[in-house]
């Protein structure tokens, strides 16, 4: 039967009519089967396949003759010409798919008609397995130019597939690579990256304007509460002056009050004193006037020196002390010129530092230390 298989086209099909093919395929896949009858079987299958025509290689592919092939590719002996009938199957596969594209291209079918569509006659994992598993460099070699020819491999899944399908897998021009259906590639295309850069740049310049916006109005709301601490700081001082004018008016007011009143009890003892000046009073009379205004003069000149003693008591600064304090002549000039300037009572001392007039009450201090020394 293996001779016939091997013969013309006419004596394949005589095979094939007579309905050998499947009981030799269930023979060659049952372990029970006898080794020679099993070979032989093998043979039948082999010599068919590698002999016969498209239309009877692909009656023999949905007999199940791909399978025994994938059998016969674990055994060395068989290998080879397990390959070669592979071979042929695929190009029948390969001569199937370019006729439906030239269909495809001239309008009579359609590519997505899932009727026209046929499957796949042998798996790249057949060839991949003969591929791996033979350490023999024929057989290595053999199964490479057939996976080479008839299958490619998804440059992003890695998985193989056909060729000769380009709905399965297509050739990308711009990735110089083979892409399949599941799989897109367009995120590597240039145009891709540049819309995405695009996009990008937009997105970050969003951001940018929202973020300067942010910083100014940031900006804005510092200014204006420099400009409202600045008012309150300028609003304090004018109000720190007018309470100091104020408080000078006020003691100003005190002491012509009490010169005032020293005066006016001074005329009011001379009134009494003139209009108690009789011939009959004699010596008594002039006595009693003498001691009221005597009592006049006193409390005037109390008044007079409370006023006088305060000014002095102000004015009682030790230059050398106060050279000695600061270790500055600068010090020394600036409150020289404060006491100058300032028309008296404590001087204009707005013009000297913290410091500086520290060391003026200081000095103050000390001075009423030493002058409450001889009263101890």
């Amino acid at each position: 039967l293996s001779n016939i298989a091997a013969g013309t086209v006419e004596q394949i099909q005589s095979v094939i009519d007579a309905g050998c093919i499947p009981p030799l395929v269930k023979l060659v896949q049952d372990g029970r089967t006898d080794q020679e009858v099993r070979s032989e079987a093998c043979w039948v299958v082999l010599n068919a396949t590698s002999c016969g025509s498209d239309s009877q290689i692909e009656g023999l592919v949905n007999e199940g003759c791909v399978a025994v092939l994938g059998v016969l590719l674990s055994e060395a002996s068989m290998v080879m010409m397990a390959l070669e009938g592979l071979e042929r199957v695929l190009q029948v596969e390969e001569t199937r798919e370019l006729i439906r594209c030239e269909q495809i291209e001239s309008g009579d079918i359609l590519e997505d008609d899932e009727e026209t569509k046929t499957p796949t006659l042998v798996s790249a994992s057949l060839i991949e397995k003969a591929r791996e598993g033979h350490n023999n460099p024929a057989v290595t070699k053999r199964a490479d130019r057939i996976w080479k020819q008839h299958f490619v491999s998804c440059a992003l899944c890695t998985k193989s597939f056909s060729r000769h399908r380009p709905a399965d897998a297509s050739f990308c021009n711009e990735c110089k690579c083979y892409v399949c259906a599941s799989c897109n590639c367009n995120i590597y295309h240039l145009d891709y990256q540049e819309e995405l850069w695009a996009e990008s740049e937009k997105t970050a310049e969003v951001k940018k304007n929202a973020k300067s916006k942010k910083n100014k109005k940031k900006k804005e709301k510092l200014k204006q509460k420099k400009a409202k601490q600045l008012t309150t700081e300028t609003a304090a001082p004018a109000k720190q002056e007018q309470t100091v004018s104020s408080t000078e008016n006020n003691s100003k007011k005190d002491e012509a009050g009490a010169k005032n009143e020293a005066l006016a009890a001074k005329s009011k003892a001379k009134a009494v004193n003139t209009s108690k000046n009789a011939p009959k009073s004699g010596g008594t009379s002039s006595n009693t006037s003498f001691d009221d205004e005597e009592a006049c003069d006193a409390v005037s000149d109390s008044v007079v020196g409370a006023d006088n003693d305060a000014h002095e008591a102000n004015n009682q600064i030790d230059f050398v002390l106060y050279l000695q304090q600061t270790g500055s002549i600068i010090a020394l000039a600036k409150l020289m010129d404060a006491l100058e300037y300032g028309g008296g009572g404590d001087g204009d001392f707005e013009i000297l530092d913290d410091y500086e007039r520290k060391m003026i009450s200081e000095q103050k201090q000390i001075l009423r230390e030493r002058s409450s020394q001889p009263n101890q």
